[in-house]
């Protein structure tokens, strides 16, 4: 071990980690822990996605066919699937509430501007990851889901980006999937490292001044991580991720909804139309961009109707 730390520093490193974790918390501190479980769950979504890309093959005739064969055939593939599902809508969920909690604490007022900007950025990655996922499996709810997509991205001037083509076909997959398995893990871990160093830097909002060390959140964390786990678990092995119909099929059906976290937007966009359905689009993360320059009052006044504007249309967009 004195060879390996000698060249490394590895330990040292450990130790620096240990140190920060056993810093004390701040009085209410409930929920603390939830940045550690994003983080955990990020590593699942990894690690499962990596499994995937051995299997899964990114062609417009081919893709729905090997998203069959993970589930029927590859051993265990059902399963890995299934995680890394349920493992992507609890890291959007555990990083919403991440967010509305240190809204809620005032946690990215000076000086901690830029570490809230980071965790933004890096919930945008994440949905990010969210919409090209859903693509990946080309059944027909994607190709539908898709072609959905490739029509806000006309409104924003973007579609040729996006498709790659005038039309929903290969060059959108191949662009979803290399976002998927190689730009957006990048930038995600990119985001990740630079929002720990900051909250590292800063400390906890409301522990800055706190000294000596505590297991309080070693604790906190680790419970946290074993409730995610089961719950992943359960999740996983009661509703295994299923296989959609293939494009066009007669029993597909007529139309698809976005993922939860893209309904708020699905809802109110039935409503707009033409340049307003941009504004829809970019509206609320411009708003959290500037959360931190906007007097407190005013950042939590609006805080308040844009969450409340969400959970509306939210569950109108899955009840209709």
């Amino acid at each position: 071990m004195s060879w390996l730390e000698e060249r490394t520093g590895a330990g040292a490193l450990v130790r620096g980690v240990a140190a920060r974790l056993s810093r004390p918390l701040p009085p209410n501190a409930r929920g603390a822990a939830l940045g550690g479980v994003a983080l955990f769950l990020l590593g699942v979504q990894i690690a499962s996605g990596a499994l995937l890309a051995v299997y899964y093959v990114p062609a417009w005739d081919q893709a729905h066919a090997s998203v069959g064969r993970i589930a029927r055939e590859v051993t265990l593939g059902w399963l890995v699937r299934s995680v890394h599902l349920w493992s992507a809508h609890l890291l959007i969920a555990t990083v919403l509430l991440h967010l509305v909690r240190s809204f809620a604490r005032g946690a990215y007022e000076k000086p901690r501007e830029v570490t809230w900007l980071a965790g933004v950025a890096l919930l945008g990655v994440l949905m990010g990851a969210a919409f090209t996922g859903q693509m990946l499996p080309m059944d027909d709810e994607a190709v539908k889901g898709a072609e959905v997509a490739a029509a806000y991205a006309e409104e924003g001037g973007i579609a040729s980006l996006v498709r790659g083509d005038k039309v929903v076909g290969q060059p959108m997959l191949t662009r979803m999937f290399a976002a998927h398995v190689i730009v957006i893990p990048l930038a995600a871990l990119a985001l990740v490292a630079a929002h720990l160093a900051l909250v590292g830097r800063h400390r906890l909002e409301g522990a800055e001044t706190l000294e000596g060390s505590s297991p309080a959140f070693l604790q906190q964390l680790v419970m946290a991580i074993f409730a995610a786990t089961a719950l992943l678990a359960v999740l996983a092995f009661v509703f295994p991720a299923g296989v959609g119909a293939p494009p066009g099929a007669p029993d597909a059906p007529a139309s698809a909804k976005p993922l939860w976290m893209f309904l708020p937007a699905y809802q109110a966009a039935k409503f707009v139309s033409g340049p307003a359905t941009l504004l829809l689009l970019v509206g609320p993360p411009a708003f959290l961009v500037l959360v931190p320059f906007l007097p407190r009052r005013v950042a939590v006044a609006a805080g308040i109707v844009v969450l409340a504007a969400a959970l509306a249309f939210g569950i109108w967009g899955a009840a209709s």
